[in-house]
């Protein structure tokens, strides 16, 4: 058990006291209380464990790792889902609110409705380390992007309607795009969007720039940690536009819109801009995703993970809460060591697991969960329900 020193640190970082949940996946109604440290859900593969954690990242970032079809959320049957969390932070406590329908979604900050999904940002930082991570390695660029704007957002909640602004325009780009070529004032028209499109399109780069660099200082040496001397994992930002000094990212934005515009007309889309932008990972100056075994794959993905939590809590100066989801059962057990070594110290977790033996190190009294069947009974270190415990 934490003495209570320790823990009274921990109530200075962010945490999740309580979390909700009605008709999410296969969850009909659960109603957890929290611990400040480790909270460990035990149980076989789809009982719902992976569940809870994606309710979780969805009530702070209105996001799911697993699907883009927000109605396969909701629990089969029902029409509505709801998610609330109670937070403490720095700045007092926090009441997050998300509900679910076929037909929209309701966000809300202390009992108000958000009409942005960029105001959600920030109340509750969470960092996602999962099984599908493997796709942020070997995937489509666009999974590499978004990971890139939400680590981005959770730190500068601006990032979201900024996003935004760049997708509305580049699509009004390429509507005229898709126009006959001597429809009069064509290049009118381009040159009054891509004046405007340049502006958000440099600063989106310059700030994944600027994270990737950040992320790197970190990456370089938590990937020789975890892989006890063996990797050093670097990672590479590569914009369409080439490089360019900050300062100058309008005018050459605006250099290159016009530059390809014959290309973009027979291609009818926009072919340069931070939607067509790479990221890449190195290990000894080689291509993960092309030359990296299975686990140096995973060990890249982990360490990434690693490096995101860490930037968190220093650019936001508090600890986000870590979601760690089956992502330990195929380590060694030195590698596991390592890896429980290198998470934060200050992080609230919430970690799934099929065995208890293997995330003993974790584990507070008091913060067990068993999970079958989207049910969650609490349980105490030697595995017994407590009175009371199920939830």
């Amino acid at each position: 058990m934490k003495n209570q020193p320790e823990l009274r640190a921990l109530k200075k970082n962010m945490f999740l006291n309580q979390i909700k949940v009605r008709n999410f996946r296969n969850i009909e109604a659960a109603d957890l209380k929290l611990g400040t440290g480790y909270n460990v859900f035990l149980g076989a593969n789809a009982q719902g464990k992976t569940n809870i954690l994606e309710s979780i990242l969805f009530l702070a970032t209105s996001t799911s790792h697993r699907t883009l079809r927000e109605k396969y959320l909701i629990r089969h049957g029902q029409d509505v889902a709801y998610i609330q969390g109670e937070i403490d932070t720095r700045r007092g406590p926090v009441r997050l609110e998300s509900g679910l329908s076929l037909e929209k979604k309701i966000l809300k900050v202390q009992g108000r409705p958000l009409s942005r999904v960029g105001d959600l940002y920030g109340h509750l930082r969470v960092v996602l380390f999962a099984p599908e991570d493997l796709f942020l390695i070997k995937g489509s660029p666009r999974l590499r992007r978004k990971f890139l704007d939400l680590a981005i957002a959770q730190v500068q909640p601006d990032h979201v309607p900024l996003l935004q602004s760049y997708r509305k325009l580049l699509r009004q780009r390429q509507t005229i795009l898709r126009q006959r070529a001597d429809h009069p004032g064509l290049n009118a028209q381009l040159d009054a969007w891509e004046q405007q499109l340049a502006i958000p399109a440099a600063e989106i780069v310059s700030r994944r720039r600027s994270l990737v660099t950040k992320l790197t200082e970190r990456t370089r040496h938590l990937a020789e940690q975890l892989s006890g001397g063996a990797d050093c994992l670097e990672l590479i930002y590569r914009s369409s536009v080439g490089d360019f000094d900050p300062a100058q990212g309008v005018p050459v934005f605006l250099e290159r819109f016009r530059a390809s515009r014959e290309r973009d007309r027979q291609q009818k889309q926009t072919t340069v801009g931070p939607h067509r932008d790479e990221l890449s990972f190195l290990l000894h100056g080689r291509d993960v995703a092309v030359f990296g075994s299975q686990g140096q794959v995973r060990t890249a993905s982990l360490v990434l993970r690693l490096a995101e939590a860490s930037l968190i809590e220093t650019e936001a100066g508090e600890a986000p809460v870590l979601l760690i989801d089956d992502v330990i059962f195929e380590m060694d057990a030195g590698r596991r060591t390592r890896f429980f070594a290198l998470l934060p110290k200050a992080s609230q977790g919430l970690v799934t697991a099929t065995q208890q033996q293997d995330v003993a190190p974790l584990i507070d009294a008091g913060h067990v969960f068993e999970v079958k069947m989207g049910t969650f009974t609490a349980l105490d270190l030697d595995g017994r329900t407590p009175q009371g415990g199920t939830s």
